[in-house]
Order: C-alpha cells, then sequence, then structure tokens
C-alpha cells in the first residue's frame, strides 16, 4: 500500500530523447528507418519518463485471466473527455488492491475517482499504456466521505434530511412491505423470524425484489418503493424495511445516492433498513425512520411489536374481565340484597293486606248477611212469579191448541160434508149408471178425500208450529235462562230493577242478581 498522501507529479520535462538531438543526426535524404526501430528508440525514451500518481477516473474495468484492464479517463469542467488512456495491472497486485478497497467498504468500478500509480510504456507490438501498481485508498475514502457529505448537506437544504425521523413510530404493524435481493440470504434471515407471523396473519407481508449492488441499485431500490408509494400514502401499508445481508460492504457503495436517499426521505410511512455490513453506518442509515444491523434484528423488531401489543392487549382483556366479574359481583350482591328487602316488604304488606280484608270482612258480615238474606228473597220471590207466568204461559197455549184442534175437527168435518154428500149422490147415481162410470166416479171420491186430509194434516201442522213457538216464547221469559247466558239484573237497596243508567248513577249502592246468586256493586268516581 502507498502513503496516507502523495505529492501530485507532473511530466514538465521532455522525454530523454529530442527533436533536437534527431536533427542534429540528419539523416541523408529518403534514408527511413523501420516501425520497430522507430517504436524502440521511443520505448527507450519512455522508460526516462518517472512513475507518477495520477487523479483520474475509472471509465471501463474489465478483468482477465491474467491482468485487469482500466480505462482512465480526465474530463474537462463541461464533461467533456480531455485525456484517455489504458492502463493494466496484474492480477495478483489487482486482488490485493480491491481486497483492501473493500474491507473499507468502497470498491473500484466505472465510475469511481481514483488516484492511481502508473508507470507508461511502449511495447512494439502491443502499442502504448499504462502499468498501474497501485491505489491510493485514503485518497478514495475521502472522495466518497466527501460525496456522502455533500449528498447529506443537500438533502438537509431540500427539508428532507430528519423528515423520516419526523414521523410517528409504527405502533402496531399490521402490513409490510419487505424490499430484499431476490434469492438473497438476508431475504431469508428475515422470513424464518417474521414469516410465522405471516402464516398466522397476523402480520401481512408483501416482497419485493430490488438489486442492492452494481450501479442498478440506486434506481432498482426506487422502483421497489415506487411500486408502493400510494398504498402507503393511502394506509395500506404501515412500514416499509430495506434488508440486505451481510457480504462485501464495497458492494453498497452505489447506496450512497442522492435520488435513492430523498427517495427513501420523502416516503410517507417509516423506512426500516437493516443492511448487514462490516463497517460504519451508509447514507441509508442516517435518513431511514429506524436503522437496525441485520435483516433479522428486523424482523426481531416486528415480531417483538407483536408481541408487545398482544401482551398489552391480553393484560387489557385481563383487567376489563376483572372488572367485570367485580362488578357483577358487586351487583349480585346488590340483586339479592335487593331481593331479600322486596321480599319483606312484600311480607310484610301481605299481612297488612291480609288484615285489612279480615277486618273488612268482619265489618262487612252483619250487613252482607242481611242483604244476602233479602236478595235470596227477592230471587226466590222473583223465581216463584216468573215460574207462575210461564205455567199461565204454558196453560193459555194449552188452551190455544186444544180450540185450535175442535175448530180444526169442525172445519174437517164442515169439509167433509159436501164430500160425503157427493158420495151418497154418487152411490145413487152408481146404481142407475153404467158399470164404467162407476170407477171415475170413485176415483173422484177418493181424490177429494185426500184433499180434504191433506188440507186438514197442514193445518194441524201449523197449530203444532204456533204451539212450539208461544211455548219457546214463554220458556224464554223465565229469568233462569237470562241469567245463565250471562245478563245481570241490576236492582236497587228496595229490590227494585233498575232499567235507565240515570236510575243507575243514582244509586249509591246496587244490587246486582247473577245465575249463581247476588253481589254488591258501588258507584266509582270518574278517574278514582
Amino acid at each position: 500500500m502507498v502513503p496516507n498522501s502523495h505529492p501530485d507529479s507532473t511530466l514538465t520535462e521532455p522525454p530523454g530523447w529530442a527533436p533536437a538531438t534527431a536533427a542534429a543526426a540528419t539523416p541523408p535524404t529518403n534514408e527511413a528507418v523501420t516501425l520497430h526501430a522507430f517504436l524502440l528508440g521511443v520505448q527507450e525514451a519512455i522508460k526516462g519518463v518517472p512513475a507518477a500518481w495520477v487523479r483520474c477516473e475509472l471509465h471501463k474495468v474489465s478483468a482477465k485471466a491474467k491482468l485487469t484492464e482500466l480505462e482512465l479517463v480526465e474530463t474537462d469542467a463541461a464533461g467533456a473527455v480531455a485525456a484517455k488512456v489504458r492502463a493494466v495491472v496484474w492480477q495478483a497486485r489487482w486482488r490485493r488492491i480491491a481486497d483492501a478497497f473493500a474491507a473499507a467498504g468502497l470498491s473500484l468500478e466505472a465510475g469511481s475517482r481514483v488516484l492511481v500509480h502508473v508507470r507508461a510504456r511502449l511495447q512494439p507490438g502491443f502499442g502504448f499504456d499504462l502499468e498501474a501498481d497501485d491505489i491510493d485508498l485514503n485518497f478514495s475514502l475521502g472522495d466518497h466521505a466527501a460525496r456522502v457529505r455533500a449528498i447529506r448537506e443537500e438533502l438537509k437544504n431540500k427539508g428532507l434530511y430528519g423528515r423520516q425521523r419526523a414521523l410517528p413510530p409504527a405502533r402496531d404493524f399490521l402490513r409490510v412491505c419487505v424490499i430484499a435481493p431476490a434469492g438473497a440470504a438476508g431475504r431469508a434471515d428475515f422470513v424464518r423470524v417474521a414469516g410465522p407471523l405471516h402464516e398466522h396473519r397476523l402480520v401481512e407481508i408483501l416482497h419485493l425484489d430490488a438489486v442492492f449492488q452494481s450501479a442498478a441499485a440506486s434506481a432498482s431500490i426506487r422502483d421497489a418503493l415506487r411500486a408502493v408509494y400510494k398504498d402507503c400514502a393511502g394506509g395500506r401499508f404501515c412500514a416499509v424495511a430495506l434488508v440486505r445481508g451481510g457480504g462485501a460492504s464495497a458492494d453498497l457503495a452505489h447506496l450512497a445516492c442522492f435520488e435513492l436517499a430523498r427517495a427513501v426521505c420523502l416516503m410517507p410511512v417509516p423506512v426500516l433498513v437493516g443492511i448487514g455490513h462490516e463497517v460504519d453506518r451508509g447514507l441509508l442509515d442516517e435518513v431511514a425512520h429506524l436503522s437496525l444491523p441485520t435483516p433479522t434484528a428486523v424482523a426481531h423488531h416486528i415480531r417483538g411489536a407483536v408481541v408487545s401489543n398482544a401482551r398489552a392487549a391480553h393484560a387489557a382483556i385481563e383487567a376489563v374481565r376483572a372488572g367485570a366479574q367485580a362488578a357483577l359481583a358487586r351487583t349480585e350482591t346488590g340483586v339479592a340484597k335487593a331481593r331479600a328487602d322486596a321480599r319483606e316488604r312484600g311480607r310484610a304488606g301481605a299481612e297488612r293486606a291480609a288484615e285489612a280484608v279480615r277486618a273488612g270482612r268482619r265489618a262487612l258480615e252483619p250487613d252482607a248477611r242481611r242483604l244476602l238474606d233479602a236478595a235470596a228473597k227477592r230471587v226466590a220471590a222473583e223465581r216463584d212469579g216468573a215460574r207462575r207466568a210461564a205455567e199461565a204461559a204454558r196453560e193459555d197455549a194449552a188452551g190455544r191448541v186444544r180450540g185450535l184442534r175442535a175448530g180444526i175437527a169442525a172445519a174437517v168435518r164442515q169439509d167433509l160434508r159436501p164430500a160425503e154428500d157427493g158420495l151418497a149422490v154418487a152411490r145413487a147415481t152408481v146404481a142407475a149408471a153404467p158399470s164404467q162410470r162407476v170407477d171415475a166416479t170413485e176415483a173422484e171420491v177418493v181424490g177429494l178425500r185426500r184433499a180434504v186430509l191433506d188440507g186438514a194434516e197442514a193445518r194441524l201442522r201449523a197449530a203444532e208450529q204456533g204451539v212450539s213457538a208461544a211455548r219457546d216464547a214463554a220458556a224464554a221469559l223465565d229469568p233462569r235462562r237470562l241469567l245463565a247466558s250471562g245478563y245481570a239484573i241490576l236492582r236497587d237497596t228496595g229490590g227494585r230493577p233498575l232499567t235507565t243508567t240515570a236510575a243507575l248513577r243514582a244509586e249509591p249502592e246496587v244490587r246486582a242478581e247473577l245465575a249463581d246468586g247476588t253481589t254488591a256493586l258501588r258507584s266509582v268516581p270518574a278517574g278514582g
């Protein structure tokens, strides 16, 4: 390796061979040399040029079997190529240089600014190139640090640097987007810890692939962040995790990019970074909401939050259950006491009510007995009167039936008399008439007799129906039939029937006669 600093070396003197020397030995006219001889002369002149430390940029890096080819360029202020040359490094020396850079977290690739120690050489069979034998690590570290400082300052000037840190931390992880290299060990480590959370539907995890090394890393990660930005802003995801396992730290040099850091700062949800590497934290660790050393640490952080919240929820549920049980116990105690008090009050009230009933019965017994006796006598008198009236009605109906039967008999006799007279005439006529008229006369006589009998039977049925109607009317007048049908006879205290509402309202006490006895009714004021 080289010292920490080197003085700049600039070629200020012409090569050992000079045009003046060539002019001093002027060849004869038209005398020429071979190309090989000419290049050998140039080779000897170049050998006199001392080795130097040259600032330049690696434009191309191409590893071969025995050596690594470099294309070194220098650009002017406008970005145009001012100088370009091919350089080679023997493979063993290149490995030592590359390993030193990787241990420091840097990589030697296209776009890297370097301070390289070179020596000019020219071979007639291969042409001109430079042989490099060392690259200043401290120069590259300083350049990388300067680039990171410039990105950090630009983020601060734009108000982006502390934006992620200002976001409220995720209290719970319901849906997480994980961005990691496809098939990488870091993703496998993350899944091993956080996978059960997804399998048991405690956390929904979406995996997106992205490149974390080479010049394509920044654009690849930004594409993944852009793919979930709308879902994050809409509340679907509560966090985004950038994870990449251990390995060569130099592979992560491309993550020190302003556009990538800006994309992380602008994410609307917390970004968790778990990029395992062997040196100090990178730029993404600075701008992320939370920086953890490895993908496994990120998974443990998510699982720890879920477990902590589950324990807190369980404790809250237990507290609620205990409070509910205590409240239920207090309520049951209060209910039991209230039930006992109500039972005692009910028992006392029932005893008072029973005593009041007994006292009322004792007070009402004399009057009730007198009233019941008077009512019984009135009922018996009414029943006797109704019975006599019914018997009189039945006797009257029977007399009417007898009269009807006598009238029917007289009418029948009166109706039969002409028939009998006609029969006698017919008999006399028969005796004198020819035999062919006898049959007709007898048929006429039979028809008349049948007509008379039918008329008599019809009158008899009508009379019986009238008698039955009279009997039913007489039975309907029986007060016992009316009372048995649900009616009641209302009487005043003197036993007189009450036939109007005005008479009913005027009485302070009314006796109601029912099918099974009588009872007393008192007038109650409306709303009382």
